[in-house]
C-alpha cells in the first residue's frame, strides 16, 4: 500500500506542476481512469481527456527531477496535495471554472 500512497502523490504532483491543468480537467481524468487515481497518467487515459496541450505533454513526460524533489520535500515537511477530486478539496473552491487542478 505504500508504494500505491507513493503513485498517488506523484500523481498529485504532477496534476499541480502540469501547466493549464485545471480542477475540471482532473475529474475527466479521474472518470477516464474509471475511479482509479494510480491510473490518471497512463497513456490510454490521458488520450481519453480533451487536455490542453502544454498539460497533456508535461503529464505525458513529466520532469521526474522536479518530481522527485517535490515528493522528498513534501514527505520530509509533512505537507500534502489535494488533488481537486479529494474530499478535503475546498468544495466552493471546486466549483469555480478555473479551480486549480491541485494545492
Amino acid at each position: 500500500h505504500q508504494h500505491e500512497a507513493m503513485d498517488e502523490l506523484f500523481i498529485r504532483a504532477a496534476f499541480a506542476r502540469a501547466p493549464g491543468l485545471r480542477a475540471a480537467h482532473v475529474a475527466a481524468l479521474l472518470a477516464a481512469a474509471e475511479g482509479n487515481l494510480t491510473r490518471c497518467l497512463e497513456p490510454a487515459t490521458l488520450a481519453r481527456v480533451d487536455l490542453p496541450a502544454a498539460a497533456l505533454s508535461w503529464l505525458r513526460l513529466p520532469d521526474t527531477a522536479a518530481l522527485n524533489s517535490d515528493l522528498e520535500w513534501l514527505t520530509s515537511s509533512g505537507a500534502h496535495v489535494l488533488a481537486s477530486t479529494d474530499p478535503d478539496y475546498p468544495q466552493s473552491l471546486r466549483r469555480l471554472g478555473n479551480a486549480p487542478a491541485a494545492l
